[in-house]
């Protein structure tokens, strides 16, 4: 096992964001144009400081979760500052970065989405809120299996 420091860069969860919001939007044809503006525009302008916030509260969900199993968080991030990226150091196998990089991503696109829409359409937001929760406890359950295996089993030689 190595010490891995892990990044979720905010371009990206931005896009990823954007990208499922836009499809919110153009899969709603019904709504009236307003409502549907501010779907399609939940990252851009005034929004940024909400999904800033939202992206730190989901951030210190993960930290919180990992947390218990040796993650440092490099450094603490102002709620209403817009970071460049997230960032974890944990001593986790060298297999399992990807996969949990993923899952991190993904929980975190959720959980923003889930609460981002919460006034716009509860329907989706609660499909939202429900993928993140299941998200979180399989990065709980992987966070879980790395600390585990890290520990050197012993057994004595002699009987006595």
């Amino acid at each position: 096992m190595n010490t891995h420091t892990l990044t979720w860069y905010r371009a990206e969860l931005d896009y990823d964001i954007a990208s499922e919001a836009w499809i919110l939007y153009d899969a709603n044809q019904n709504l009236e144009p307003h409502l549907r503006h501010q779907i399609a525009d939940l990252t851009t302008g005034e929004n940024r400081n909400r999904i800033s916030r939202l992206l730190a509260e989901a951030f210190a969900e993960v930290v919180r979760v990992i947390g218990k199993n040796g993650a440092t968080r490099l450094r603490r991030e102002d709620s209403l500052h817009a970071p460049k990226g997230y960032r974890l150091r944990l001593t986790i196998p060298d297999h399992a970065v990807m996969p949990l990089v993923e899952r991190v991503h993904a929980f975190l696109v959720a959980r923003v989405l889930g609460r981002a829409l919460i006034n716009l359409l509860p329907t989706e937001a609660a499909r939202f809120a429900k993928e993140g929760d299941s998200r979180l406890e399989a990065i709980a359950a992987a966070a879980l299996s790395f600390s585990l295996r890290g520990a050197t089993l012993r057994r004595p030689l002699s009987p006595f």
